[in-house]
């Protein structure tokens, strides 16, 4: 999930100067730059280091509450490109691709905020390695791999932050979660509660490099200190992890905001303060400039008039956050920024279309897993821009013999086979079947892990069925965002081809079309290790070791030492 704000929402520091919080509006602050109240103080003055320019700022007390909505899709902006999800593009291993695709995001980025439809500040991408198949937000990431990963977000930062005009940000991105986030819900603990037990070759050899590249190569303007503690302590509260490493040893030029509501964990769910006051001063202290929630907003006065915090500490996480909005253009006139000439004519363009195809994101993500007799591909015919398989297999073969058909089987995960009927007869009459399956949101998403890795009971069930009556070997195509226990397709003679696409984005049906009737190559390769069925019975999601252990068979490619159904 991308979520926008600037600098995030409801992001909250304090006014030093006046004691007492105070607004600060998200609207283009056109005043400030020609005739406005601040026009000759050093805030508007161009010549001078965008740091000299926010601590002016600071002293002029023009500091506090920064709120924004996120996008607003509405008006003469309805929607933005759908690109392929995170592990699509890991799948693709193409960071010329990844590079090219933040850029269209960005480009369309600044057109909202220009129509005052969106903040500046992304909360995105989501590095964290998907060290766990039944993790829910697995797919949000690239993959399993620590350089992959760290090679993406380089790709994927350098086209959300850099442009066309090196004196600005395109965009301001933030990498998320810092760190070791990768559990949403699992047998009665949740993120807010879960303590990760990471051992300190783990957190330099996975945990930390994707983070390392986004800091200290990309220079991302931004992290985000996630809801987990690390250790026993809480993320947001972790002078280790948010001084020592990020900002000393990674050097870290922008700031830190929490996730939404993480910093009140530190008293609530993890129970590591006592007092808001002492809440909101280990945060502040270890340099949580900005809070994604309302904790600063209604005890950071409490915690300054009760000398747990200084005017000092607040000061240095404003320098920090209006840092960078200074290196945004915030404060600088419109005309002279290239950035702020883009407009809805820069949003879902031909070239944006074109790479949501790909030459192209969605094709190039396909992974081909199984393709017994090279039954793929089946005929090879025009290809116009399309968007669902079924619309797209009727183009692809207009003109021709062929004709296409398609029936409900079954639902993602229900155990109602009332529509089994009407599939099975339409296979049963069919030269050739193709069977679409996989899972969706409603068991792989933010706060909701799964609980097995098997393709949900309900369609293999229908697959069976399909195979007793086919006249031809079936073919299966699977959606998901983690991993799936293939192993019956794998070894049943009756399937003759399995292709996964991931979450495919908005021209996913055109994609696989092109692939099954063979006027594109799928050469996307797996950016996870598919484990089978008992993976989940046998290590438990709390443990956090990637090596072999008593009770961890590993994890990875790199560890793990079981049998994997298709591998890495």
């Amino acid at each position: 999930m991308v979520r926008v704000a600037l600098p995030s929402e409801n992001a909250a520091v304090a006014s030093s100067s006046m004691r007492k919080y105070v607004s600060f509006s998200v609207s283009l602050p056109i005043v400030l730059f020609k005739s406005g109240p601040l026009s000759s103080f050093p805030i508007c003055n161009q010549s001078l280091p965008s740091r000299e320019r926010a601590a002016d700022l600071i002293n002029q007390a023009l500091h506090g509450l920064a709120y924004s909505p996120g996008v607003i899709f509405d008006g003469d902006l309805p929607a933005a490109t759908s690109f392929p999800m995170p592990i699509n593009l890991g799948a693709t291993f193409n960071m010329k691709l990844v590079h090219d695709i933040a850029s269209i995001i960005s480009t369309e980025a600044r057109a909202f905020n220009n129509e005052g439809q969106a903040g500046l500040t992304f909360f995105t991408p989501k590095i964290n390695i998907f060290r766990d198949p039944r993790w829910g937000r697995g797919q949000e990431t690239p993959g399993e791999d620590s350089f992959l990963t760290s090679q993406y977000v380089y790709a994927l930062i350098q086209g959300l932050q850099r442009g066309d005009d090196e004196r600005y940000l395109k965009i301001a991105a933030n990498c998320k979660h810092f760190d070791a986030y990768d559990l949403e819900n699992w047998n009665g603990t949740n993120r807010h509660h879960f303590d990760a037990k990471v051992t300190d070759q783990d957190l330099v050899e996975t945990y930390l490099p994707s983070f390392k590249t986004c800091i200290q190569d990309a220079q991302v303007a931004s992290i985000m200190c996630s809801y987990n503690s690390i250790n026993g302590i809480p993320a947001c509260a972790h002078q280790f992890l948010l001084e020592t490493i990020a900002r000393e040893s990674f050097h870290l030029n922008g700031f830190v905001v929490s996730d939404c509501g993480a910093i009140g964990n530190s008293l609530y769910t993890h129970h590591y303060t006592s007092t808001v006051e002492d809440t909101v001063a280990v945060a502040l202290h270890v340099g949580t400039d900005l809070e994604c929630g309302v904790f600063y907003l209604f005890h950071l006065p409490d915690a300054l008039n009760s000398k747990k915090i200084t005017e000092s500490d607040i000061d240095r996480s404003l320098m920090r956050t209006f840092h960078v909005l200074v290196r945004l253009g915030w404060f600088d006139p419109p005309e002279q920024q290239i950035y702020r000439q883009l407009n809805k004519n820069n949003v879902d363009t031909l070239e944006a279309r074109q790479l949501s195809l790909g030459i192209g994101s969605a094709q190039e993500s396909i992974v081909l897993l199984k393709n017994t007799n090279q039954m793929q591909g089946l005929y090879h015919g025009r290809a116009p821009f399309l968007i669902d398989p079924v619309t797209g297999f009727k183009n692809l073969t207009a003109g021709t013999l062929i004709n296409i058909e398609h029936a409900r089987g079954c639902g993602i995960s229900s155990y109602n086979e009332k529509d089994f009927a009407a599939a099975i007869e339409l296979a049963r009459t069919s030269d050739i079947v193709f069977f679409f399956g996989g899972i969706d949101n409603t068991i792989e998403r933010e706060g909701v892990d799964r609980q097995s890795i098997t393709l949900p009971a309900i369609q293999l069930t229908l697959i069976k069925r399909l195979e007793k009556v086919t006249h031809s070997p079936l073919h299966i195509v699977i959606m998901s965002g983690g991993g799936v226990d293939f192993s019956y397709i794998r070894d049943s003679t009756q399937c003759a081809s399995l292709i996964w696409i991931g979450y495919p984005g908005q021209s996913g049906g055109l994609a696989i079309a092109t692939v099954i009737f063979g006027q594109y190559n799928p050469a996307g390769r797996l950016p996870v290790t598919i484990y089978p069925a008992s993976y989940v019975n046998e290590v438990s999601m709390f443990d956090m070791q990637m090596r072999p252990s008593s009770t961890n068979l590993g994890r990875t490619y790199k560890f793990y030492t079981g049998q994997a159904v298709y591998e890495f």
